[in-house]
């Protein structure tokens, strides 16, 4: 493929279609302990710090993500992070939300039937 056709090929390329970053190139919080309010408090804070605040990962954990080696957790969770900013969950469309707080660390969102 010549470096035209590649370019072409990239720029038309879907958001879902393009290659997802290294999850060990993301930001990731890990909170441990916290209530869901002083979750929602911290990353709050800490999205004002920052020019993309999309680009965080928080969450917090659980039985099953304690038990976890922590790379796997993170490319756990990046993986998540990635699925959900291209398929947002009904709050980010305007429909009733969820119990608030951070996604849980290491295990699976499961969607509403």
């Amino acid at each position: 493929m010549d470096c035209h056709r590649a370019f072409w090929y990239i720029e038309r390329m879907s958001e879902q279609e393009k290659p997802t970053p290294d999850p060990l190139d993301h930001k990731v919080i890990i909170m441990h302990g916290f209530t869901f309010e002083e979750i929602n408090r911290v990353m709050k804070v800490v999205k004002q710090q920052f020019d993309a605040p999309r680009d965080l990962v928080f969450a917090k954990t659980t039985d099953t993500s304690l038990t976890m080696v922590l790379k796997d957790l993170i490319e756990d969770m990046c993986e998540d992070h990635e699925y959900l900013k291209r398929n947002p969950p009904a709050i980010a469309k305007g429909r009733s939300p969820s119990p608030p707080g951070a996604t849980d660390a290491g295990e699976e969102s499961v969607a509403p039937n």
